[in-house]
């Protein structure tokens, strides 16, 4: 029993190794392609070592955990144009995402929605435009999500009250319309709320009302 155990042991640890190799190749394959999808780098500040020569965890905007996976994707005010692939959906340990200051445009790939490692989100300040996804709901450990001064046009679905941690909600300066779901009121530890520049037409839950930071409708 004792040798089967010891020849079993390195064989494992082999097969975990093997895949992290393959997720850690993975992510950096993501990310040229994601890379190679900018269309435009008009204040050419593109990290340029995001190279296959060298190591994504060395890669400017990029944090990896101790396994050598991505972690934190940050490339914010560099004015980069482009889309959002949906194959940043495979970086399954991303815990930080931020993109903001840019001009990324088009629709929010549904794909994202297997970040479930995710807490923090800013796409703020960019192109982006069609309903706010209700796939949003499904990432139940963000904390922070700012989707400010876009072109999000449509309701609010009640699904995104799912996100039971989120303390931090900025949907200002879009085209919201409709009304505010009252299932808002599901979300316990939501501190910042910002609705402002939008077309949303109803009052604000009194269950809410006197328990967050609030620039909710204005005009």
């Amino acid at each position: 029993m004792a040798n089967t155990l010891s020849f079993s042991v390195p064989i494992l640890l082999t097969a975990l190794l093997c895949m992290t190799v393959t997720c850690f190749n993975e992510d950096q394959s993501v990310l040229l392609q994601f890379k190679a999808h900018i269309t435009s780098n008009p204040l050419n500040v593109w990290p340029y070592n995001w190279s296959s020569a060298t190591s994504v965890c060395h890669w400017t905007g990029i944090s990896c955990g101790i396994n050598g996976r991505v972690t934190a994707l940050n490339l914010p005010n560099m004015n980069l144009y482009g889309t959002i692939l949906p194959s940043l959906g495979k970086l399954s340990l991303l815990s930080v995402l931020n993109m903001s200051g840019n001009s990324f445009h088009g629709l929010l790939p549904s794909e994202l929605a297997n970040l479930q490692r995710l807490e923090l989100m800013d796409l703020s300040h960019n192109e982006l435009s069609g309903g706010i996804p209700p796939w949003f709901g499904s990432l139940t450990k963000l904390q922070d999500l700012s989707l400010y001064d876009n072109n999000f046009t449509g309701s609010i679905s009640p699904y995104l009250f799912n996100m039971i941690n989120l303390e931090t909600m900025d949907f200002s300066h879009n085209f919201l319309q409709g009304s505010l779901p009252h299932e808002i009121g599901n979300l316990p530890k939501l501190k910042i709320l910002r609705l402002r520049y939008n077309k949303l037409s109803n009052p604000i839950p009194a269950a809410i009302y006197n328990e967050v930071y609030q620039e909710i409708l204005g005009t």
